[in-house]
């Protein structure tokens, strides 16, 4: 899909927008890169290490193929006038920072909970939390960080626009993820680590910062989209 991404991006923005193309490009080697990546995850037995650097090229690569995708679209979308939105970028730029923080915090969650599984077996799922360490706290105490800044973006956002569109709605639709995040994260501790929940809390958690990436995108749009060219 990422290849057919670049083949298509060639055919219709190469004249228009060499970058678009470029960033294509780009996103289809890491991938391959990514995938050797996860070959070394396997060999070294799942290092905590290996873990978060394949987590966090993962992200890169879905922040690459977003901005390809919204830079794209750029002509396309109207997107409403922000005002202040040089401190609103600061505000996101630190939530970004923060949730992908949260989110690495959680990797090694995951890892500390796989060792745990492992070695008191799956018939006393009620037992893990209190076996995992002082990470799984901190990674709960500052979901509620992660939460309040997003609270507090929504509420900047929706005071400095004059008409709600579409980063109205994109952040609207992220607090409702972060509020799932954190209903699935509950779930996991409380509910003896369902198996189903833990994909669900890694996919919403990652959606999130994509959302989080486009929004500062599209507050940024006269300086992250001025390079590009006009239609031949």
């Amino acid at each position: 899909l990422v290849f057919g991404t670049f083949i298509a991006s060639f055919f219709a923005f190469w004249k228009k927008d060499k970058t678009i193309v470029w960033l294509s490009f780009i996103a289809f080697i890491l991938v391959g890169f990514e995938g050797w990546l996860g070959s070394k995850v396997v060999s070294s037995e799942l290092h905590p290490v290996m873990i978060t650097l394949h987590m966090v090229l993962s992200i890169v690569i879905v922040f690459i193929l977003l901005y390809a995708v919204a830079r794209s679209y750029n002509s396309v979308v109207v997107i409403e006038d922000v005002k202040d939105s040089s401190s609103l970028s600061f505000v996101l730029i630190l939530t970004i920072v923060l949730t992908l923080g949260q989110v690495l915090l959680g990797t090694q969650v995951r890892e500390m909970i796989d060792k745990v599984s492992a070695a008191m077996g799956d018939t006393v799922r009620s037992q893990w939390v209190e076996n995992v360490g002082g990470k799984f706290q901190i990674h709960g105490l500052f979901s509620i960080l992660v939460f309040a800044l997003n609270v507090f973006l929504f509420y900047r956002i929706r005071k400095n626009i004059a008409e709600k569109g579409i980063i109205y709605r994109f952040t609207l639709w992220l607090l409702i993820l972060i509020l799932v995040e954190m209903v699935s994260g509950i779930s996991l501790a409380y509910l003896d680590f369902p198996a189903l929940m833990q994909p669900i809390h890694l996919t919403v958690a990652t959606v999130a910062l994509g959302i989080q990436f486009v929004i500062y995108l599209f507050l940024n749009k006269e300086s992250v989209f001025r390079s590009m060219a006009s239609p031949q």
